[in-house]
């Protein structure tokens, strides 16, 4: 779609113009409802805005990018995951804890904002409390995974920088097929709607 609407050949409006309307597209292609349309919308803003960033030349630290990317990416995939747009506003309002923060009652004795009306003390998450080893695992793992994501060269550099060998492919051919088995359930269609 963007190069027979021109590209970037015809100027830099009708470039940014374009990018637009492929995102919108774009969404719409996901799916027949206005939260796919919405989250085209928001990735073609976001390219806009990253392209006229560009032009004033300012470099922003990596970390601060990233970070900027990174919160961007998680609310807008709110509206494609969301099957209505009550429901994608109301978890972007419990991702920004406007719904209320509920902390584990063993931090109450540590908060000066037990009055606060944002913050109540209470059952955290009952399959945490049921199973406390889980919380551990789970921070654990999302130590571990933070690093290696943060830190180590991601697939794709991975890929570019290595040579195929046969002890590769049936590594990643055993993966595949592990995976395969841990599916299990059906996970529900995402162009159901369309």
């Amino acid at each position: 779609l963007y190069i027979p609407l021109g590209g970037n050949q015809q100027g830099f409006a009708r470039e940014l113009s374009n990018l637009l309307i492929v995102f919108v597209l774009g969404g719409l292609w996901h799916g027949a409802a206005w939260t796919f349309v919405f989250w085209g919308f928001l990735h073609g803003m976001a390219i806009i805005t990253e392209r006229l960033f560009r032009l004033t030349q300012i470099k922003l630290p990596v970390f601060v990018s990233w970070l900027l990317t990174f919160n961007f990416v998680n609310a807008a995939w709110v509206f494609f995951r969301a099957t209505s747009w009550a429901d994608a506003i109301k978890v972007l309002k419990g991702m920004a804890g406007l719904n209320g923060i509920v902390l584990p009652e063993s931090l109450q004795r540590f908060s000066t904002l037990a009055k606060s009306s944002l913050i109540s003390f209470g059952e955290w998450n009952s399959v945490l409390l049921e199973k406390p080893y889980y919380s551990n695992r789970i921070l654990f793992y999302l130590v571990v995974f933070s690093i290696l994501a943060v830190f180590f060269k991601n697939s794709q550099e991975l890929l570019l920088n290595s040579k195929l060998r046969l002890t590769r492919v049936v590594w990643i051919y055993s993966l595949f097929l592990f995976a395969l088995v841990l599916l299990g359930d059906n996970p529900q269609f995402l162009y159901f709607n369309f």
